[in-house]
């Protein structure tokens, strides 16, 4: 029987989605990291707010999801190996373990999935909320500015009226050149509050920037995850109908070798994608937000509450 397995995509799109996870989250995290220097004094309370709830979703990903994450893309090129290092008798020998190793991995891929889709909501909900805060403190810059101008057009048009009228004892030079110094003062406060609120803009925007790459991060890193666990899954069937409905020997051989090519290129991208952790973790003890026992456990029982609507829904 002709092999018509799907379990190989022949357009290198995982490959894909794993390298462009790996390129994000080591631009995301480092990001965070610079950003999280800001001098937070300087920073309204509601920013400070946000970023103390943000960071410690951060590190609660970075301690409890992404070592999983990494862990699991391991444990799939280590299976993978199989199809590059065993000559195909000693394969066909093992078909039966290799296939319970898919039907484990794939299950375990359904439930880091979820842990992504998760941390994604949460983010992109705080995202949300911040980039209102951008917006807030953007029009306020923008009114001041406008305050300015307006202010600058009258000081000097009252400068040039007070010059005319003093020359021609029009008005009192002295009244007018103090209506000239109040202006200017007032001037001058507008432009350093302009320039506090452009420094709360610009730190915001960092945080923003830094969370909003970390999302499109996960998003990759869950196309890759749930790709992983489709590519599992498929195997899985695979050797099924191999080892229990006894496919032909060209089926076999041909699944082995279909798959010998394809595990050359996926573990090169899933062991790439491994080399990144310890600047990860490096990235993500920079910015250790305290996060107490208390918010630890909240955070994980609403994981776990999500992961149970979810099933539900599934089911």
């Amino acid at each position: 029987m002709a092999y018509k397995s799907t379990s190989v995509d022949t357009d290198g799109r995982l490959e894909g989605e794993i390298n462009q996870a790996k390129r994000l989250m080591g631009r995301a995290t480092k990001l965070l990291r610079d950003s999280y220097c800001q001098d937070q004094d300087a920073m309204p309370d509601e920013v400070r707010k946000f970023r103390h709830e943000a960071y410690s979703e951060c590190v609660m990903y970075g301690n409890e999801v992404f070592p999983k994450t990494v862990d699991f893309i391991g444990d799939v090129a280590d299976l993978l190996d199989y199809y590059i290092f065993l000559e195909y008798e000693q394969f066909a020998n093992q078909i039966a373990d290799i296939r319970e190793q898919c039907r484990d991995r794939s299950k375990l891929a359904a439930r880091i999935l979820r842990y992504h889709s998760f941390v994604v909501a949460n983010f992109k909900r705080m995202q949300d909320e911040l980039q209102k805060k951008v917006a807030e403190l953007s029009a306020k810059r923008e009114n001041l500015e406008r305050k300015i101008e307006i202010s600058r057009n009258l000081e000097n048009g009252l400068r040039t009226m007070t010059a005319l009228g003093a020359s021609s004892m029009a008005i009192d030079f002295g009244l007018g050149y103090v209506l000239c110094c109040g202006l200017a003062a007032g001037t001058t406060l507008a432009a350093e509050s302009v320039a506090i609120y452009q420094k709360r803009l610009d730190d915001a925007v960092a945080t923003v920037r830094g969370f909003i790459l970390l999302g499109e991060c996960m998003e990759w890193l869950a196309n890759a995850i749930n790709s992983l666990g489709q590519l599992l899954s498929m195997i899985e069937h695979d050797l099924d109908q191999i080892e229990r409905t006894g496919k032909g020997q060209k089926f076999k051989t041909a699944h082995w070798m279909v798959m010998r090519g394809k595990a050359s290129r996926l573990v090169e991208s899933c062991r790439g994608f491994i080399m990144i952790m310890p600047d990860i973790k490096s990235d993500i003890q920079a910015i250790q937000d305290y996060v107490d026992e208390s918010q630890k456990l909240a955070w994980r029982r609403r994981l776990s509450m999500y992961e149970q609507v979810e099933q539900l829904e599934i089911n």
